[in-house]
C-alpha cells in the first residue's frame, strides 16, 4: 500500500509540473537509451540520434529503445516491435505495427499512438499498450486519461492506478473487455521515468 501511494505521488508530481501549453511547433525527437538490437530505417540506432517523420523503428529480441518526442513526452519501444514516427495535428504520432510501448506524456502535449485497431489520444498520462496483431491489442491506462478511437466508437478511460483492457477485432466487430494488469509494473515505470528525467536534464 505504501508503494502504491509513492507511485501516485510520483505520477501526480510529474503530470502537474507540466500544465503549461507547449509551443505549436515541430518538436525534436531523439533517442537517449538503447538496449540490444535496435534499428532505425534498417540501420543500427545510436544514442542521441535525431528522429524525423517517417523514420521506421524496430527492436529485436530482448531489446528496447527510449525516445524523447519533445521535452515532456517519453516513449519506450520494447522487444520485437515495429513502429513508424509521424507528425500529426501539431504533435507526434507513433504508428505501431506490432509490439509493446510504454508512454509518458505530460499535460499540454499533443501525442497519439496509432495501431491497426485504434488511435489513442493522450493529453497527460502514463499508459502501456501491446499490439499483438491487426486484430488483438492490450491497453492499460496506468494513470490519467486517454481517449481511444476505434473507428466506430470513442472510449474515454480515466485511471488513478492501472485500468487494463483487451481489444479484439476492429471496426463494427470490435470487442472491448476488462483485463488484468500484465507485462509491466510500477517499478518498470519508475525506472523509465528516471531515465527520461535524466535525459531531459541533459538535453
Amino acid at each position: 500500500m505504501q508503494f502504491r501511494h509513492l507511485f501516485l505521488i510520483g505520477i501526480i508530481g510529474f503530470l502537474f509540473s507540466c500544465t503549461k501549453e507547449l509551443p505549436q511547433q515541430i518538436p525534436q525527437a531523439k533517442i537517449y537509451f538503447i538496449f540490444g538490437n535496435v534499428q532505425v530505417n534498417g540501420q543500427t540506432a545510436k544514442i542521441n540520434q535525431i528522429l524525423t517523420e517517417n523514420d521506421k523503428l524496430s527492436t529485436g529480441p530482448e531489446s528496447s529503445v527510449e525516445m524523447i518526442l519533445d521535452p515532456q513526452t517519453g516513449v519506450q519501444l520494447r522487444e520485437n516491435s515495429e513502429a513508424d514516427v509521424k507528425f500529426k495535428d501539431a504533435g507526434w504520432q507513433l504508428d505501431v505495427k506490432h509490439g509493446a510501448v510504454l508512454n509518458l506524456v505530460a499535460r499540454g502535449t499533443r501525442y497519439n499512438l496509432k495501431s491497426p485497431s485504434a488511435v489513442i489520444a493522450v493529453r497527460g498520462t502514463i499508459y502501456y499498450t501491446h499490439v499483438y496483431n491487426d486484430t488483438s491489442q492490450y491497453i492499460c491506462n496506468c494513470n490519467g486519461t486517454i481517449e481511444i478511437d476505434y473507428g466506430n466508437e470513442i472510449k474515454t478511460v480515466s485511471s488513478s492506478h492501472h485500468t487494463p483492457y483487451s481489444v479484439e477485432g476492429h471496426g463494427s466487430g470490435i470487442k472491448i473487455q476488462s483485463d488484468v494488469m500484465k507485462e509491466h509494473d510500477d517499478v518498470q515505470i519508475f525506472e523509465f521515468m528516471y531515465r527520461f528525467d535524466e535525459a531531459v536534464r541533459d538535453k
